[in-house]
């Protein structure tokens, strides 16, 4: 009766068969966070603090809100892989930056918000991670960000360290070395942010308008930390900053993180919800 997809978009034979009416009603979730486009989609699962009052307009399928995270998520609980500064390009004393996203989540018009930290925080290393698989994004990224850096007057190799990609207790390993995590503006990360939560390393994310901007802020409100959302640009540079500049303010979120984080584990309520939708959601007769 029923077909529901993960995702659509990250797998081209995914989309091929969604785009044909495979079974009646057909349902998509945000493992790919932006609408399939497609008519043969019914209904688009998100949740309610993923999406802002209008989000129904960003979609071409119906929009569920599934409560709070729309997710039930466990932690991870593994151990710590070895690391050494020298990993990392990193030096005792440095401000370490971890920015986690993929290449392709890095927008040019957001690359001087990193510009402006390294400005006001001249310790400051910026961790970036790279796969095999993507190689070229990877090395489109750092000269991209070289140039941004060179024409504010800022030597790249100071500020812009890039290492491999790690399995999770490797990632787990750099996020316990790091001071910040830089959550990607306009395309947060839902995972490497959760990741971050479970490791207690303070958190810069900034909520954008769609979907796909607001994993970051959504597991926060979600925690209890609404004030460290940031809001603008300016907000997301301050808190950054002051992160390094004042070590009671980074303490504080520390401690918030950890006594906030139990809220986002075990949640029961959005499964319940979806299996309350799926009972009741009618069924078309034929395809």
């Amino acid at each position: 009766d029923i077909l529901l997809y993960p995702e659509l978009g990250m797998d081209p034979l995914t989309m091929k068969l969604a785009s044909m009416r495979l079974v009646p009603l057909q349902m998509v979730s945000w493992g790919h966070p932006e609408t399939s486009g497609l008519p043969t989609i019914d209904y688009y699962l998100s949740a309610e603090l993923f999406e802002p009052s209008q989000s129904q307009n960003h979609y071409r399928e119906k929009l569920i809100r599934l409560p709070n995270l729309g997710c039930c998520i466990d932690p991870h609980d593994v151990g710590l892989s070895p690391l050494n500064d020298s990993d990392l390009g990193i030096v005792e004393g440095d401000a370490v930056f971890v920015c986690p996203g993929m290449p392709f989540k890095y927008m040019p018009e957001y690359d001087s918000v990193l510009v402006r930290i390294a400005q006001r925080v001249n310790h400051a290393k910026f961790v970036f991670f790279q796969m095999k698989q993507v190689q070229p994004l990877s090395d489109l990224l750092l000269a991209r960000l070289s140039q941004s850096f060179e024409q504010a007057g800022l030597d790249p190799t100071r500020y812009l360290r890039m290492t491999p990609w790690r399995d999770t207790a490797g990632f787990h390993a750099v996020l316990k070395r790091a001071n910040v995590f830089l959550d990607t503006i306009g395309f947060s990360g839902f995972n490497t942010v959760m990741h971050a939560m479970e490791c207690a390393t303070p958190i810069v994310t900034f909520e954008s308008d769609f979907m796909r901007g607001r994993f970051g802020s959504a597991i926060l409100r979600r925690a209890g930390l609404d004030e460290f959302v940031c809001l603008t640009q300016d907000e997301y540079v301050d808190l950054a900053v002051r992160l390094i500049d004042e070590p009671p303010k980074r303490t504080n979120l520390i401690q918030a993180i950890e006594g906030g984080r139990s809220r986002l584990y075990g949640d029961k309520e959005p499964m319940q919800a979806l299996g309350n939708f799926l009972a009741r959601v009618p069924i078309p007769e034929t395809i």
